[in-house]
């Protein structure tokens, strides 16, 4: 007779999810993170970020560090255009995944290099704006179309999650999600309700999907090949 025993699940990591600062290590943490996690979907990354063309990985994190320090610092009316979010683990104050959203009523820029400073100029050398741009008008464009269609103004929209390497599939990306939605969905002086979007990879729409997520088009943009499904959970209340 044979008995099987079951096998025990690993404890859950131990971490927390605290608001990214525009300062400090911050955006240097984030855009290392992002670096690592996106740097495998060559069909994504090497079409923005040449493989052939790119500099040592310090200057690229020192360069996307730049442009989410922007993202999160405050503007002319006090407010930053995005919420950033960081899992640090409660146990090493090791950071092991971050995620940023673009408030309601933003909306994606093109990348413009005649009304950049020095600073900006340098954040976006390597890249390939056209094709960046390109993307993100698209993206803006289905984005517009499937909230006009549900009588809304803005959303929540989610730019960048991304979990390093070593802690993909334990519940990370789970956690920054949940933190936000907590926040939005009861919003308080600083949040807001609205719905949330995103274009998801074929690795998180499940995740999304499992968060109220659902499908609502695929976004094709000129110059790509393939498109992106973009996905809508419905404002809370």
């Amino acid at each position: 007779m044979t008995v099987s025993i079951p096998t025990a699940r690993p404890a859950p990591l131990p971490i927390r999810i605290v608001q990214m600062s525009s300062s400090g290590s911050d955006p240097t943490d984030a855009a290392a993170i992002q670096i690592a996690s996106f740097d495998p979907f060559k069909e994504y990354q090497s079409i923005i970020e040449p493989e052939e063309t790119r500099p040592p990985i310090e200057v690229r994190v020192r360069r996307l560090a730049s442009r989410i320090s922007r993202k999160l610092r405050p503007g002319h009316d006090g407010q930053s255009s995005h919420v950033g979010y960081k899992a640090v683990r409660e146990d090493t104050g090791e950071v092991v995944g971050i995620a940023y959203w673009m408030r309601p009523g933003r909306r994606h820029k093109d990348v413009d290099r005649s009304k950049m400073d020095d600073e900006e100029l340098e954040a976006w050398e390597g890249w390939n704006v056209e094709k960046y741009s390109s993307l993100y008008r698209a993206f803006q464009r289905q984005m517009d179309e499937v909230l006009a269609k549900r009588g809304e103004s803005g959303c929540w929209y989610l730019e960048i999650l991304a979990i390093h390497p070593g802690y993909q599939r334990q519940g990370v990306g789970s956690r920054l999600l949940d933190h936000h939605f907590t926040l939005v969905d009861s919003p308080d002086q600083t949040t807001v309700t609205a719905p949330a979007y995103l274009e998801s990879s074929p690795e998180g729409n499940r995740l999304y999907k499992s968060k109220g997520f659902v499908e609502v088009g695929e976004v094709v943009a000129d110059g790509w090949d393939g498109g992106f499904p973009g996905m809508i959970r419905e404002r809370r209340t």
